[in-house]
């Protein structure tokens, strides 16, 4: 008796097409929209992992309607001792570069500090194996199954491997939907795209994922609170988020030629462009670190009780059209009004209004003697005695 008079199929190798991939990509965004977030808005960290359960199966289900082969979409084997410094080394650039990427992004746009703020507040729920489990272990599985297993077999017909890797980065960036994080989760798509090309092997994705996202999960439950916004805004500037980019490249360039395939050919230019660039990146990034210069500093207290007005005056050297600055103020009693004027008496920066802010950006100021006008008005009416914090920091690079 042999296996064919039981009717039983075999496992076909059919792979998935580009648009099924396209298509699970937007099934599942619809679905992170209008259910997804919702389970995570009203359930916490269980949401997350309702999430990364619901990608998986989604996933699974699309292999199964256009009878994909399960081990040829998702071939799990044991991880080769060849494989693993070239795939280190592939995924640690790819960290840097996406943490330079960041850090640029919130240099440019500060909005991506409170952003990453309250993403650290989700993630700090529950005790810290939970937090691994839900922020580490799932995506780490259950969003590769999506991207490195399902979306990249179907891109098998991309014939260029770096057309193939550049379109599974801005796919894997786009499914995050959140505009800040895009570049540096791009990125991070992109060195664990090749990982996959190259070893065939969906767990090294995985795991590598998986220590990403842990990495993230350990700084935060490592007890220290994350900076105001200003405070790290201070702390940012373009050259160390091309320091690090710069840096990047070089392990880069080095997972590419341990893991690459060794029968073809080493193409020397675009080798010599990429650790050009990295060089460039590095040292021009060093260069704006040394040359970076704090024009103005002030941190203040004020007593808020019976207060009448504070005016503070600072001068600017030399006109330059990319000032940056940061400001800060705290309390809990008294509205705190900020406005910066100019030599000529005009708004440099609109005039903000709060208990408590902290924003920072750029700005174009002209040479010449500029003040700073801080009005308080009692909350409600309460003109209780209260000590309020103020810092105004401003540099150029």
């Amino acid at each position: 008796m042999d296996a064919n008079s039981f009717d039983i199929k075999p496992e076909t190798n059919r792979e998935p097409k580009l648009r099924h991939g396209l298509l699970l990509l937007a099934v599942v965004s619809l679905l992170l929209i209008f259910v997804f977030s919702f389970a995570q808005y009203y359930w916490g960290l269980w949401g997350m992992v309702v999430t990364q359960l619901g990608i998986a199966a989604v996933t699974l289900l699309f292999a199964l309607i256009f009878k994909t082969g399960i081990k040829s979409v998702f071939p799990m084997e044991r991880v080769r001792v060849r494989h693993v410094p070239g795939a280190l080394m592939m995924w640690g650039g790819a960290y840097l570069v996406s943490i330079g990427a960041s850090l640029f992004i919130m240099m440019l746009f500060p909005g991506m500090l409170d952003r990453s703020a309250e993403i650290n507040d989700y993630f700090a729920q529950g005790g810290v194996l939970f937090q691994i489990a839900a922020v580490a272990v799932l995506p780490g599985i259950c969003e590769e199954m999506m991207h490195r297993g399902f979306i990249l077999s179907g891109s098998s017909r991309i014939s260029r491997t770096w057309v193939r890797v550049l379109y599974m980065g801005a796919l894997f960036g786009a499914f995050h939907i959140d505009a800040y994080r895009f570049l540096a989760t791009a990125i991070l798509g992109m060195g664990l795209s090749y990982i996959m090309i190259r070893t065939k092997n969906i767990v090294l994705p995985m795991l590598l994922h998986f220590i990403n996202n842990l990495i993230s999960v350990l700084i935060s439950s490592a007890g220290a609170e994350a900076p105001d916004a200003a405070a790290a805004a201070e702390a940012i500037s373009a050259g160390q988020g091309f320091m690090l980019a710069g840096l990047g490249v070089i392990p880069i360039v080095i997972g590419w030629a341990l893991l690459r395939d060794p029968s073809g050919k080493i193409r020397v230019l675009p080798l010599t462009a990429a650790l050009t660039a990295g060089i460039f990146m590095f040292s021009a990034g060093m260069v704006s670190a040394v040359l970076s210069t704090t024009v103005y500093e002030a941190e203040r207290t004020y007593s808020a009780a019976g207060y009448a007005g504070y005016v503070g005056t600072f001068d600017i050297p030399a006109a330059n059209p990319a000032y940056a600055y940061s400001l800060e103020y705290h309390a809990e009693h008294h509205y705190g009004e900020v406005r910066i004027l100019g030599p000529d008496g005009e708004e440099v920066i609109p005039p903000i209004q709060s208990l408590s802010f902290a924003i920072s950006g750029r700005v174009a100021l002209e040479p010449g003697e500029h003040r700073f006008i801080l009005t308080l008005t009692p909350r409600d009416g309460n003109d209780a005695p209260e000590t309020v914090k103020f810092n105004l920091r401003i540099a150029f690079f």
